[in-house]
């Protein structure tokens, strides 16, 4: 799969960095995943085949759903 990088300072018209200044708890998540080491999971992917989602982004995702106690895909599907 061809990765994708998640920018997540990318400007749109407003930063999604600056959606989520107020709110610490994805300031914590962020700021935990990033201090993981996560090369054993980006090793898995390739260059080959369909584009994928960053995988440090979907620990982000999961991490938040469960620390907000959301523990069904479709209803974390729906917050995002």
């Amino acid at each position: 799969m061809i990765y994708q990088p998640e920018d997540p300072s990318q400007i749109y018209f407003t930063s999604r960095k600056d959606l989520v200044a107020e709110e610490p708890l994805v300031l914590w998540v962020d700021e935990v995943v990033k201090r993981l080491d996560l090369r054993e999971l980006y090793g898995r992917y390739c260059e080959r085949g369909a584009a994928f989602y960053d995988p440090g982004m979907q620990l982000r995702v999961l991490f938040y759903a469960y620390c907000d106690g959301v523990r069904s895909c479709r209803e974390i599907e729906k917050r995002v």
